[in-house]
C-alpha cells in the first residue's frame, strides 16, 4: 500500500476491499490496481459488440492495445454494443461482487455505467455524416437521462453533487486501455472541504487550483473517489487528430433512501445483481418465453434477469408475474424489484399480485420514499385502503427519520430530492393525523 495524504494506492482483492467505504467516506482517493472484473467486463464487450465478427473483434483489440482508429462500421457495432451493456447493466453485475466487499452502508444503488469515447474530430465527422446514430450519441438530452457515446468535449471543472443531499455517491472511473498521466481524471484531493465549487476549464482556473494528483492507470486499474471532489477531463485534448480514448466512469450511490433518479434515471439496487450460485452473466433478457421458475432453479441468474424481462418483454401473462414474484422472494431484498413489478401488475389488472409485491416494500423497507411511492401508485388506482396502510407504515418511518450530512462543502442550491418534511405534510394530511 502507497499512501500520500488523501491519495491511496492498493492492489485490487475482493476480501480486502472492506475499507474502502470508510476511506472513501474519510475524503481519500483510491486507485485500485489490477482490478479482475474490468479486464473481464471488456472482453465481454468487445464479444457483444463484433458479434463472432473476427474483423471487428480484431478491430477493437488493436483499438484498445495499440490505439490504432477502427473503421466505421467497427465503431458503430462498438456503439451498438456499449448500449446493449448499459441497457442491461453488465457493468453492473461484473463490479457488484467488488462493491459488496467494500463495507457501505446500505441502500447501495448501481449505475449502468457512463462511456467516455473520445475519437478525433474528424472522424467525428464521418461518424455524423454516416446517419446510423441517434442525436444523443454526441449531446444527452438532460442531465438525467440517457447519457452519449461519445465525449466531444471536456467537461468543466466540477464535483458530481453541487446541491444539497443526504446521500454518499462515489465514482469508479477507469480506462479501456493503458492510460497516461495526461489521459487520466484530473482530481484535487486537497481541496475537497475548500469552499471551491463549479468552474469552467480555463488556464487562470486550472492555475489558480494547482497540480492536480499526479499518477497513471494501466488497463484494469481504476481511480475511486467521493464525487464531491473536484474533479474535471484529462489533460488530452478531446478530438485531437489520431488521438483516442475509451473510459467509464461508473457510479455508486450509498444510504440512499430513493432511486436516485433525480441524479440519473438508471440506478439500480445492488441487491439486484448478487447471485445465488454459479451464474451466468447474461448481457440482456433473451427474446423467448420461458418458465421463469424453470430458470431459475437451473441457471441461478441473479435478479438482474428476471427484472429486465419484466422491464422489456411486452408478452408476460398473469403466470410470468405470479411466478417473477416467486423468483424475487428468493433474492436479498431491494425496493426497486417489487416497485417495478407492482406497478405492472397493476396496468396489467393483476391487483392481487400488485398488493404482494407492495407487501414487501411495507414490510421490509426503511425508506419513506418508497412507501410514500407505493401508496401514490395505489392510490392513483383507486385502491384507497391499500394507499392508506403504506401511508401509515410511511408516516412510521418519517417519525424516526434522521437526515444524514456526508457533504464535505456547503452548496448553495438547494436539493432536488423528495425531503422528509414535504412527505409528512402530504402524509400527515391524507391520515388526518
Amino acid at each position: 500500500m502507497c499512501m500520500n495524504k488523501q491519495f491511496i494506492e492498493v492492489m485490487y482483492s475482493i476480501e480486502g476491499a472492506s475499507k474502502i467505504a470508510s476511506m472513501l467516506e474519510g475524503g481519500n482517493v483510491i486507485i485500485l490496481r489490477d482490478v479482475l472484473p474490468i479486464k473481464a467486463f471488456r472482453q465481454h464487450l468487445i464479444e457483444i459488440s463484433c458479434a463472432g465478427d473476427d474483423d471487428i473483434r480484431e478491430e477493437l483489440l488493436c483499438f484498445y492495445e495499440t490505439a490504432v482508429l477502427p473503421s466505421l462500421p467497427t465503431i458503430y457495432a462498438l456503439r451498438c454494443g456499449i448500449q446493449i451493456a448499459q441497457s442491461s447493466r453488465l457493468l453492473s453485475q461484473f463490479l457488484a461482487p467488488l462493491v459488496k466487499k467494500m463495507g457501505f452502508s446500505s441502500s447501495i444503488l448501481l449505475d449502468s455505467g457512463i462511456s467516455r469515447l473520445v475519437l478525433p474530430r474528424g472522424l467525428l465527422d464521418k461518424i455524423r455524416d454516416t446517419e446510423q446514430y441517434d442525436s444523443v450519441d454526441f449531446l444527452r438530452d438532460s442531465a438525467d437521462g440517457p447519457t452519449e457515446t461519445f465525449m466531444i468535449g471536456a467537461a468543466n471543472i466540477h464535483r458530481d453533487f453541487n446541491r444539497v443531499h443526504h446521500l454518499f455517491q462515489c465514482n469508479i472511473w477507469f480506462p479501456m486501455h493503458n492510460a497516461d498521466t495526461d489521459e487520466v481524471l484530473r482530481i484535487w484531493p486537497e481541496l475537497y472541504r475548500s469552499d471551491v465549487l463549479d468552474m469552467d476549464v480555463t488556464p487562470d482556473n486550472l492555475h489558480r487550483l494547482g497540480s492536480p494528483v499526479n499518477y497513471k492507470l494501466n488497463f484494469g486499474d481504476a481511480i475511486i473517489f467521493h464525487g464531491e471532489h473536484l474533479h474535471t477531463s484529462p489533460v488530452c485534448e478531446h478530438g485531437a487528430q489520431g488521438y483516442r480514448r475509451h473510459t467509464f466512469d461508473f457510479r455508486i450511490a450509498t444510504q440512499c433512501g430513493d432511486d436516485n433518479s433525480g441524479y440519473r434515471y438508471n440506478f439500480c439496487n445492488l441487491n439486484n445483481f448478487i447471485a445465488l450460485g454459479n451464474a451466468s452473466l447474461p448481457e440482456i433478457a433473451d427474446n423467448t418465453t420461458g418458465n421463469y421458475i424453470e430458470r431459475f432453479n437451473k441457471k441461478m441468474d441473479s435478479a438482474n434477469y428476471y427484472l429486465l424481462a419484466l422491464e422489456n418483454r411486452k408478452d408476460l401473462v398473469e403466470k410470468d408475474f405470479s411466478d417473477m414474484l416467486t423468483v424475487f422472494l428468493q433474492y436479498p431484498f431491494a425496493e426497486d424489484r417489487y416497485f417495478t413489478l407492482m406497478k405492472k401488475a397493476l396496468e396489467m389488472g393483476m391487483d392481487v399480485i400488485a398488493v404482494k409485491a407492495a407487501e414487501q416494500i411495507k414490510t421490509y423497507s426503511p425508506h419513506y420514499f418508497w412507501l410514500f411511492g407505493c401508496g401514490k401508485t395505489f392510490e392513483n388506482y383507486e385502491m384507497d385502503n391499500n394507499a392508506q396502510e403504506l401511508y401509515r407504515r410511511c408516516y412510521e418511518v418519517l417519525s424516526t427519520f434522521i437526515p444524514k450530512n456526508t457533504m464535505p462543502v456547503e452548496y448553495v442550491n438547494g436539493s432536488n430530492e423528495l425531503l422528509a418534511e414535504d412527505v409528512l405534510k402530504i402524509v400527515t394530511s391524507k391520515l388526518n393525523v
